[in-house]
Formats: C-alpha cells, structure tokens, sequence
C-alpha cells in the first residue's frame, strides 16, 4: 500500500514564495505537515473551492536569500522545493490556533519580519516538503486562467493559482 501513487488534483497548482530559513528548518525539525503564514485568504479560499478534497502540488520559490552565494540562488529566479497543500487554518479560531503552533517551523518563533502567528490572516499548511533535483524556472508556469506565461524575472510575493504543469521531482 505505500507504494501507491498519491492522488493530487491536476486541474491547478500553486506557486508560492517561502523564505529559506523557514524551509530548511522545516526539514531540520522532521515536521511532517508545516503551517506558513499569508494575508491573501482569498487566494487559498479559492483554491479549497477548486481542489475537490484533494492536495495540490505547491511549487516554492525560496526566498530571502541571504547571499549571492546561496544554493537556492538561481538566475533566472527559479522554483527550488516542492510540497502539497493540504488545507488552511484561521489563526482566529482556537482549535486552529493550536494546530498552526504545532506545524510551524522554529525559524519562525524568531521571525526577523515581527510577524509570528498574530501577524497572518491564514495558515496554509502543506506535507511532503522536499526540495527539488533541478530548479525549474518561474518562467515555464503561467497563472490559473491565463494565457501567457510569467516573465524571465518575474518572482511572486505571495501564493498564486497557476495552471498544473506536472509532478517534478
């Protein structure tokens, strides 16, 4: 049974930024399932709407990078991780409250930003994080319902809907 392939919807995928320190803490902690933080709950309200119970392929752009010297540091900007989103949590409600606490990464109790869990509207919580084998530039995605494809430089600032462009490793 473990080996049976995970079922994920193909009818979009997302592509978010995460700065590096939370991702690479992430795996340091062993989390199996991580909570980031985001001001834009339309964006996953819509994706909840779309996925029909299902996870969706997350596509992570690292960002904050400390150096020019960093691995993740790629020209053109490139997604660098991988994850599935599972579901969103209000920091509002209680119950999520003390899910969000246990899903997050402890890069995050010493955020240089100010914003711990008070600072975000929702929580997008994800599994299977894992970084990639080969970068694959942004510019090979396009949003969800969107004819042209992003640009060369473009970097998000925030999760977006793309079109599901396949399963990378």
């Amino acid at each position: 049974m473990a080996n049976q392939p995970i079922e994920i919807t193909t009818d979009f995928a997302i592509l978010a930024p995460v700065p590096i320190m939370h991702l690479k803490s992430a795996v340091e902690d062993g989390l199996s399932e991580i909570a980031f933080g985001t001001s834009l709950w339309e964006v996953l309200n819509e994706a909840n709407s779309l996925r029909r119970g299902l996870p969706v392929n997350v596509y992570i752009y690292a960002s904050w990078l400390n150096t020019d010297k960093d691995e993740e540091k790629t020209i053109p900007p490139s997604v660098t991780w991988k994850a599935q989103y599972i579901n969103h949590l209000d920091p509002a409600r209680p119950p999520d409250r003390k899910a969000i606490n246990e899903r997050r990464p402890s890069s995050t109790k010493k955020s240089e930003t100010g914003k711990d869990i008070e600072g975000w509207g929702l929580f997008w919580v994800v599994k299977r994080l894992c970084r990639l084998n080969e970068p694959v530039p942004i510019h090979k995605f396009k949003g969800l319902k969107q004819r042209a494809y992003y640009k060369d430089t473009f970097i998000p600032e925030h999760p977006l809907l793309i079109e599901y462009l396949g399963n990378f490793q």
